[in-house]
């Protein structure tokens, strides 16, 4: 096989090889099948049933040069409280905004993972879309807004904790599975 292109140094090959592996839209599908798109969750002292949509937005990169790469995700969040009052139901809709922070680190032997930051209730955002005069009340109560925040956060923790596996990038394991099938490799490098 002919050898194409400039020759590059091993370091450069590296920060290719990492810049290629964790692209952003690579990212964001590992992210989409982590990060459940629909769930329900119960929050505050009402028992307020929560029903959770979130859409995984667009990866930015935050730094790419020298020894870090960092990333930055938004999660848009769509929330249906349904909060119990002893009298009645009330119901109101609301969104939350987070943003996940990652960070991609390379291990021994030639492992890249995306490492994420845990999230912290304050950095969850909740901001109702309609007001009743009820659900104005929990508001400024704080009640329902720290209640998601705290469950939020702890719910999306629990999912990137489930993730690691789904972050990790082991390039040994895959090499050395393509070494085993050579007529394999070479059909996946030619396109056949």
């Amino acid at each position: 096989m002919a050898q194409e292109g400039q020759r590059i140094s091993y370091g450069e090959f590296g920060r290719r090889m990492i810049a290629y592996a964790v692209r952003p839209e690579v990212m964001k599908q590992n992210l989409e099948r982590a990060v459940p798109s629909e769930q329900e969750i119960v929050v505050g002292p009402s028992a307020a049933r929560v029903n959770v949509q979130i859409a995984v937005g667009d990866v930015r990169e935050l730094a790419t040069g020298g020894e870090e790469v960092l990333f930055a995700v938004p999660l848009s969040v769509h929330l249906t409280l349904g909060v119990n009052l002893l009298v009645s139901e009330v119901q109101y809709a609301a969104r939350a905004t987070v943003t996940l922070r990652m960070e991609v680190q390379t291990h021994d032997p030639l492992t890249i993972f995306i490492a994420c930051a845990p999230v912290a209730p304050e950095e969850v955002t909740v901001e109702a879309d309609e007001q009743s005069g009820v659900a104005d009340f929990l508001q400024r109560l704080g009640v329902i807004d720290g209640a998601i925040q705290q469950q939020m956060a702890a719910a999306l923790n629990e999912q990137i904790a489930a993730s690691a596996a789904d972050r990790t990038i082991d390039l040994k394991k895959l090499m050395d599975h393509a070494m085993a099938d050579p007529e394999a490799m070479q059909r996946a490098v030619n396109g056949s």
